[in-house]
């Protein structure tokens, strides 16, 4: 059965910028809370399968914790290359959800950057 949610994430972050030369580095730190329409759209199990063999019902709370770092190096004054990497580690029901495969979850990206 479809059902509509009204799932809502409020982010806590704090976050420095420190910049020399050509580089720029940027770090920030913070935390998720989710309410429990989105806990019960994106980590319940409301019919069990063959997979998953049992239910779970999760509730609203803190989903997560999360640290990302950003270097940025400019070519010139318009060109510049960036490196981002962020881990979350995901809690509570988040983190217990039969849906969760890894509480931990690391993310990275590349790319140029241009200025108009």
């Amino acid at each position: 059965k479809d059902s509509d949610h009204t799932g809502l994430l409020v982010g806590l972050d704090w976050g420095h910028d420190i910049g020399f030369n050509r580089f720029m580095l940027n770090f920030e730190i913070g935390l998720t809370w989710m309410n429990a329409d989105y806990a019960e759209a994106n980590y319940n199990v409301t019919y069990p399968t063959e997979r998953l063999t049992k239910t779970f019902k999760a509730k609203s709370g803190i989903q997560d914790v999360h640290l990302s770092t950003q270097v940025i190096y400019a070519f010139t004054e318009r060109i510049g290359v960036a490196l981002v990497g962020e881990g979350m580690y995901l809690l509570g029901d988040a983190a217990d959800s039969p849906l969760t495969k890894q509480a931990f979850q690391p993310f990275g990206r590349a790319f140029i950057v241009y200025r108009f």
